[in-house]
């Protein structure tokens, strides 16, 4: 009887994939780049008296926020601060770091109004060598009058949401949630 195997398929695929090139192109770790372009946003219409900042909660060991780029309207990230690219290599606390993010985010998102919340977490494989690849959870929130598709892309321009401003309505939330200043 002969064997074959059966390639796997993960989204985590696709970001090492990018997190590969990216390094090939400018020799540099892409997420050490991205939590520095994270740390230092600049808002996107310009505008100084508002806030600028992405991030909604963080502890010494993952950091949730608001991408830049959003692919859905209310879309937010969680991402281990450390060099851990799946679940086996992180260690007790970073592991309750991130249970306690979860919830935490779960909580405001449905404070603010989701009614359907898909989580995908994205992680490399057990196998890969790359050191720079982190554990990454997508929220993908569904609110009850938020327009579907590719309206979703345009959103921000109509109502002018902006990804500085929703982080700071998730702020606010966690503040309720945990009765710490974020």
């Amino acid at each position: 009887m002969s064997q074959s195997t059966i390639n796997t398929y993960s989204q985590g695929d696709l970001v090492a994939h990018f997190d590969r090139e990216y390094k090939e192109k400018t020799n540099k770790d892409f997420f050490e780049t991205y939590l520095r372009a994270i740390r230092n946003n600049r808002r996107m219409d310009g505008r100084s008296d508002k806030e600028s900042d992405l991030v909604f909660y963080q502890n010494n060991n993952i950091i949730a926020f608001v991408p830049k780029a959003q692919r859905y309207q209310g879309e937010v990230q969680i991402m281990v601060e450390a060099r851990c690219g799946n679940i086996i290599e992180t260690d007790t606390k970073v592991r309750y770091s991130l249970d306690r993010a979860i919830l935490i985010t779960m909580k405001v998102l449905e404070n603010l109004g989701a009614e359907m919340i898909s989580v995908c977490e994205l992680s490399k494989r057990f196998d890969s060598a790359n050191p720079d690849q982190r554990l990454l959870y997508c929220f993908l929130p569904k609110h009850p009058m938020s327009p579907g598709g590719f309206s979703e892309c345009q959103q921000r321009w109509i109502v002018n949401h902006y990804p500085e401003d929703f982080a700071q309505a998730c702020r606010n939330e966690v503040q309720k949630i945990t009765g710490e200043e974020t």
